[in-house]
């Protein structure tokens, strides 16, 4: 981690979980670099294909805020169970999760920590990106959102985002980790980080962050490429569950289900809607 920076990290945890990682050490090691002085980093390869976790090992030896988690989760190794993991073991007010295979930009949890700093009333800050490889011959930005945070109460902000919006891109933002909840279950798991943004967004304002750039990289290993639709009833559903669990931190205003049912009245009967019908 960089000693030059400011040391505006010291309350933040950067997990990475890690599965056949080795081709993505170089440049994970470049991203880990690169945090802010002070943050806390934590490491779980809980299926061990590869040698990737030895590798950081040695190579962040001696580094005292990067700690390798050797207990693997109960019963279940999936990808949501791993990341629930990474996240029992935080004990700072804020948290991100990191994936092996992506890249941040330069300043990008500087500038998410300011961000979020600055708004009160913000659960998560994230910024705009860009996504490369597999379906996508040349870059591809993702900016912006369909209206300013802090227009309206979280929870109304987050039933139009849900179903106007991907709320899949925030998940790699910076979080007040006391106002969230472990990533819910889903069919099969897919599309539980998405559901877990909207849980979020019932905690307060998802914030963005225009100078954050984030760089998903997509390839034949990606989790996300190899699942298929759920139908709308099931996401819906699963928003549902969202607020009937609450906020661990406000109370959230009595109509939301109703107001979140009666947005999805005529929708598309799979989610997401921008892919092909299963």
């Amino acid at each position: 981690m960089r000693a030059r920076s400011r040391a505006i990290g010291r309350g933040l945890t950067v997990a990475v979980p890690l599965h056949r990682s080795a081709p993505w050490v170089p440049s994970l090691a470049e991203n880990l670099e690169a945090l802010p002085r002070g943050t806390r980093v934590l490491l779980s390869d809980v299926s061990r294909e590869d040698d990737a976790l030895d590798q950081l090992r040695r190579r962040f030896r001696g580094h005292r805020q990067v700690r390798v988690l050797r207990a693997a989760p109960p019963e279940n190794t999936g990808w949501r169970a791993h990341w629930n993991h990474l996240l029992a073991h935080a004990d700072t007010e804020l948290f991100a999760w990191l994936p092996h295979d992506d890249r941040i930009t330069a300043g990008y949890y500087e500038r998410l920590i300011e961000g979020l700093s600055a708004q009160p009333t913000g659960a998560l800050a994230y910024g705009p990106v860009v996504t490369i490889g597999g379906e996508f011959e040349r870059p591809q930005g993702h900016f912006g959102r369909p209206f300013a945070a802090g227009t309206d109460l979280p929870e109304y902000e987050a039933v139009q985002l849900a179903r106007e919006w991907n709320l899949g891109f925030p998940i790699h933002g910076v979080f007040r980790r006391a106002s969230v909840r472990p990533i819910p279950p889903m069919p099969g798991d897919r599309f539980s980080d998405v559901v877990w943004a909207f849980g979020v967004a019932l905690s307060g304002h998802l914030i963005e962050v225009d100078d954050a750039i984030f760089v998903k990289r997509f390839h034949d290993g990606t989790t996300h490429t190899n699942w298929e639709p759920i139908t709308t009833e099931q996401y819906v559903e699963g928003l549902a569950q969202q607020i009937r669990a609450g906020s661990p931190v406000r109370d959230i205003a009595p109509d939301t289900e109703a107001r979140l049912h009666a947005g999805f009245t005529g929708a598309p009967g799979h989610f997401p809607p921008w892919v092909a019908a299963p």
